[in-house]
């Protein structure tokens, strides 16, 4: 029986946390060390479950401690099909909140965490009500500039042309390498 009870806790409290009403999930975000630096600041939300019969956005806003709320971006989860209704995990959703949370930390330079709020939404940022949903963490990662990348994607460019064809056409396109 005590073994019975022990596998039961444990299943209850392994199980994420389901929101049953479509309100909006709260979390704690830690920036990175250096965040200052870094060219491009990206959130990452982590284990979300969503019916696959709902197309939906989640949009994501940073709360202040006046109360006020700053929009950091959205990002969109498409539906499955409109009569797959059972539950769907995407491991990861990676949005590019550079501008937005640099805009949202002017003025807390010394900030060391980001409160965050996700709310699950239409296509006209209206909540969906009784969607049951979940997130499981997020986290903000950074990206400094990788000059080597920038200087491979210049030398794999390809130059293009435009010559007179001789079949009749307005213009035919030569393409080569840069030199």
């Amino acid at each position: 029986m005590f073994r019975f009870v022990l596998f039961l806790f444990i299943t209850a409290h392994s199980c994420a946390v389901v929101h049953a009403d479509g309100g909006p999930q709260r979390f704690t975000a830690s920036l990175p060390e250096n965040w200052q630096e870094a060219t491009r600041l990206r959130l990452v939300i982590e284990g979300i479950r969503t019916p696959g019969d709902t197309p939906l956005k989640l949009r994501v806003t940073a709360t202040a401690d006046e109360g006020g709320e700053t929009l950091l971006g959205s990002v969109g989860v498409e539906a499955i099909g409109p009569t797959r209704s059972e539950s769907r995990y995407i491991r990861s959703l990676r949005m590019d909140v550079t501008r937005s949370l640099r805009r949202y930390l002017q003025n807390k330079a010394d900030a060391s965490t980001v409160e965050l709020q996700i709310q699950a939404v239409d296509a006209r940022n209206k909540p969906i009500r009784n969607l049951k949903w979940s997130v499981d963490k997020v986290r903000i990662e950074t990206q400094k500039a990788d000059h080597h990348a920038t200087n491979r994607i210049v030398e794999a460019s390809v130059c293009l042309t435009l010559l007179p064809s001789a079949n009749g056409a307005k213009c035919k396109i030569l393409a080569h390498r840069p030199r």
